[in-house]
């Protein structure tokens, strides 16, 4: 498997630039990301102990969602991080980006159900 900064950006573009402002439609980056951090088993399991940070974690399941499109679509093909922490210094605001599902995250390791 090799990488392809091209075929990344094409994926992540494909979801989630506005073509009108050139940035990130960050509500709905972020509404993915909690679908796969909470639906991907080895994620969930990194949200259930405090080894990771939140953030971390939100990046995380960044890149299982484009390297999940890339196999799709570029069968052969994975988005290394450099590439994906580029596009999101590029188009968005860092991993400010990512930050809602981070924070979402960091709540629900505090919920007081999930530490019982």
């Amino acid at each position: 498997m090799r990488t392809n900064k091209d075929y990344t950006y094409e994926v992540l573009n494909s979801y989630f630039l506005n073509t009108a402002t050139m940035k990130i439609n960050e509500t709905y980056l972020n509404d993915l990301l909690d679908i796969t951090a909470f639906n991907t088993k080895w994620i969930y399991d990194k949200m259930t102990t405090r080894r990771s940070k939140s953030t971390t974690i939100a990046f995380y399941s960044l890149i299982e969602w484009c390297n999940q499109e890339l196999r799709l679509e570029h069968p052969g093909y994975y988005a290394s991080n450099e590439q994906v922490k580029k596009w999101l210094n590029e188009y968005g605001n860092g991993y400010d980006s990512i930050k809602e599902i981070a924070d979402f995250i960091e709540e629900y390791r505090n919920n007081e159900i999930f530490n019982a």
